[in-house]
Order: C-alpha cells, then sequence, then structure tokens
C-alpha cells in the first residue's frame, strides 16, 4: 500500500497505470481495489492529520493560499463546476508541515472569511492589505498572523 501510495502522489503514477505495471509481473490489481486502498488508508492516516493541524496551530505564523481546481466525476455536480484546494503551511522553523483540503464549492471562494472557519475555528480573519486576493487571520498561539502564498509578486506592506 505504500508503495502505490508513494507512486500515485510523489511519481504522479495514476492508479490505472499502476494496475497494468502490476498485470505485468503477474500480480492482478484492479484501479477499484487500489482506489480503494488509497480511501482506506486516507482514513487510517487520520489521527497523524490530526496531530498536524495541531502543530500548524501552535505556531504564531500560518501560510495559507488557495486554488482553484476541477474535479470530472463527483456526485450532482457538473464537470464544470468549480473546487479549491487549500493549502496550509506552518509550524517553527526547520519543522514546518503542510496540509491541503479539498473544498468542492464556492463555499472557499476568494476573500471570504469561510477559511478560517473551516480550517481555523477558533480565528478571526484580519485582511493583509486592503482588497488582498487571499486573507490573513490570527491564529490561536500569541495572536499570530496568517499570511498569503501569493500568486504574484507583491509589494511589502510597510510596518508604522
Amino acid at each position: 500500500m505504500a508503495y502505490v501510495a508513494a507512486s500515485k502522489f510523489v511519481d504522479a503514477l495514476a492508479l490505472n497505470r499502476q494496475s497494468k505495471q502490476f498485470a505485468r509481473i503477474g500480480v492482478e490489481l484492479n484501479r477499484a481495489t487500489l482506489a480503494a486502498w488509497m480511501i482506506r488508508g486516507g482514513v487510517l492516516i487520520q489521527p497523524l492529520i490530526n496531530l498536524l493541524e495541531e502543530h500548524l496551530l501552535q505556531y504564531p505564523v500560518l501560510q495559507m493560499d488557495e486554488t482553484t481546481l476541477q474535479v470530472l466525476k463527483e456526485p450532482d455536480r457538473s464537470a464544470e463546476s468549480q473546487s479549491y484546494l487549500w493549502v496550509r503551511r506552518g509550524g517553527p522553523p526547520g519543522q514546518a508541515a503542510v496540509l491541503f483540503n479539498y473544498v468542492p464549492s464556492s463555499q472557499s471562494s476568494r476573500c471570504r472569511p469561510n477559511c478560517c472557519k473551516t480550517f481555523l475555528a477558533p480565528c478571526k480573519p484580519t485582511p493583509m492589505r486592503p482588497c488582498a486576493p487571499k486573507m490573513a487571520c490570527a491564529t490561536p498561539a500569541a495572536g499570530g498572523i496568517v499570511g498569503a502564498i501569493s500568486n504574484r509578486r507583491q509589494k511589502p506592506i510597510q510596518s508604522r
């Protein structure tokens, strides 16, 4: 299972291609079986994800960003629907953790405080700059802030 997960998520090798590779060496594993393994593995590592989330929120600086993506086959959604992938990065220097969260609709539209309500429950949003495409939030630890991982260059904000 570790080999299949690493091949999928690190080497970007689709499950159907892995199934064909296994078939070439005489091991019959269809794509549905491999997908079920990935889903089951996601359930089994939830305690680790919870620990990483706690680790992220203990440090006063947290970076967040969202990226739009399109998922072709989802129940009750057209293939043209926009979805969002949120990335959060934080933790002390040398011990950074990165977590990704999938949001299947416009629940996560830009500059909306919902990201903090969803991913940083105790946090209250604070804009980084007027009309910023991303947002900043105070984290529970020492009143820190969340910085944007920006897709474009922005001038730094000068302290007052």
